[in-house]
């Protein structure tokens, strides 16, 4: 079951504001034990950065993939205020939406799965969104609930994107 376009687009920004209330009154120093070496800002910041990322390969059609060394080098994001990194997600998680959309589900641009284009952005951006917010919430001991449709196409997503050959080239430890 996939959930449409549309969809994606808004949990983008749905899974991006439940994830500034887990950052409301929390230590942004707190490690995340599910993403070794990063704390609570540095994933914040990871999430700005890659739909900012998306969002410039969706706005340009991107022809070819652009550098993402800024999504990895995360060393310098280790005490953010909470108020900067909220009003950047929110941004981040806006402008990225808004720019699918206005795209649509079929316009096309480079894409590290054949085809995929704007539709695979959309998708790829909601699950990554919600993924990470868990790592949040498991870092600051928080609840975390999401909507069973959105799960399963979660789930139906991860195994689609984890299957794929390219997947092993870009992450080789996951072919054991």
């Amino acid at each position: 079951m996939t959930l449409g376009f549309d969809r994606h687009c808004a949990e983008i920004v749905t899974q991006t504001s439940l994830l500034i209330e887990h950052l409301d009154g929390a230590d942004l120093a707190v490690p995340v034990p599910t993403c070794p070496g990063w704390n609570v800002s540095q994933l914040a910041r990871h999430v700005d950065g890659g739909q900012r990322w998306a969002r410039d390969i969706v706005a340009t059609r991107a022809s070819e993939p652009p550098s993402d060394v800024a999504l990895r080098d995360l060393s310098g994001a280790t005490d953010d205020d909470r108020e900067v990194v909220a009003a950047s997600l929110t941004q981040a998680a806006t402008a990225l939406a808004s720019t699918l959309g206005e795209a649509g589900a079929a316009a096309q641009m480079w894409c590290p799965v054949a085809g995929g284009g704007a539709a695979f952005y959309a998708r790829r951006f909601a699950y990554e969104t919600a993924l990470h917010r868990a790592d949040a919430a498991l870092a600051l001991g928080l609840s975390y609930t999401l909507d069973k449709d959105v799960a399963v196409d979660a789930l139906d997503e991860w195994m689609e994107l984890g299957s794929l050959p390219f997947h092993f080239e870009v992450h080789p430890w996951m072919r054991e």
